[in-house]
């Protein structure tokens, strides 16, 4: 999977909740500029945020990996 699918997915599931750049990242421990970057696709996630995000935003990690793997159209 390429820095674009997880960029997608993380825009996809914030904008869901209705969360700012700042309030994931306050949620999660990390800089609002990381989320800017990992939105932009500039920036590698690693699973271990990736699973922050998850237990941040009451999802399970498949939730958040079926973002990343379904349809981009």
């Amino acid at each position: 999977m390429s820095n674009f699918d997880y960029a997608i997915a993380i825009i996809k599931l914030r904008k869901k909740l209705n969360l700012t750049q700042q309030q994931l990242a306050d949620k999660i421990g990390v800089s609002q500029p990381m989320i800017a970057r990992w939105e932009s696709g500039s920036g590698n996630i690693t699973m271990k945020n990736m699973e922050r995000i998850a237990q941040a935003t009451s999802k399970k990690i498949d939730y958040c990996l079926r973002l990343i793997l379904a349809p981009k159209f």
